[in-house]
């Protein structure tokens, strides 16, 4: 997955709007087809476990990103000159930055919902008033 997001979504600033978990979410496995009893499984389980240890699995990892996102970015670069895009246009592309909410972005809603908050205690206040009216007059309402 980072791969595909290393190379089709990695912009000229190395940046991509898309964000990857540091850590595992949850832990992949992986798996190999190996026939049943195979001789040399232990030896496979000890040489993945080993690479592991020593990081290079994830060093591999890592280099192949770094390069997935340079390849990117060269590509990138080259059909830019090919659309002959000016270098001031170069600097707005691609840099959306993106907003965190505040109060002032949450005002409407925040309004919407003491209006109904409102609303739904004067029901439910008239309710109240209304049957305790009736039921202190002796009056029933399935009559």
């Amino acid at each position: 997955m980072k791969l595909m997001i290393a190379e089709h979504f990695t912009g000229k600033g190395a940046s991509t709007p898309l964000y990857v978990a540091r850590q595992n979410i949850l832990p992949g496995y992986c798996g190999w087809p190996l026939a049943p009893n195979t001789p040399f499984k232990t030896n496979l389980d000890e040489y993945i476990l080993a690479f592991h240890g020593a990081g290079l699995i994830q060093r591999w990892t890592t280099r192949v990103l770094e390069r997935a996102q340079f390849d990117s970015q060269r590509r990138q670069n080259r059909a830019d000159k090919e659309n002959n895009i000016p270098e001031e246009e170069e600097a707005t592309v691609g840099t959306q930055v993106t907003m965190a909410l505040t109060l002032v972005h949450m005002q409407g809603p925040l309004f919407l919902y003491l209006i109904g908050a409102s609303l739904s205690l004067g029901v439910f206040l008239g309710e109240i008033s209304v049957s305790i009216c009736y039921l202190d007059r002796g009056i029933s309402w399935l009559q």
